[in-house]
């Protein structure tokens, strides 16, 4: 399944993401690199825990955390906190 990034906190390396069919939840990067908004990244988009996914742009592959499925507005209290 696809997402696209909607907002970074690089500082925090934490990363919200809307997949294709409207779902947005929010990650942890455990490893690899850096995520911009609007970055495509494609994966199992299915629970919660570790995933490894692939940047569709540039075809690198980062290990993540996905923390939760929620509300657009509790993903950024999560994330910016």
């Amino acid at each position: 399944m696809k997402a696209t990034i909607v907002r970074a906190n690089s500082k925090r390396g934490m990363f919200i993401f809307e997949c294709e069919d409207g779902q947005i939840g929010y990650f942890e990067i455990l490893g690899g690199y850096d995520l911009e908004t609007g970055d495509v990244v494609t994966g199992e988009f299915t629970g919660l825990g570790g995933e490894t996914l692939e940047n569709v742009q540039t075809g690198e592959e980062l290990d993540v955390f996905i923390q939760d499925y929620c509300t657009y507005d509790m993903a950024c209290k999560m994330v910016f906190r």
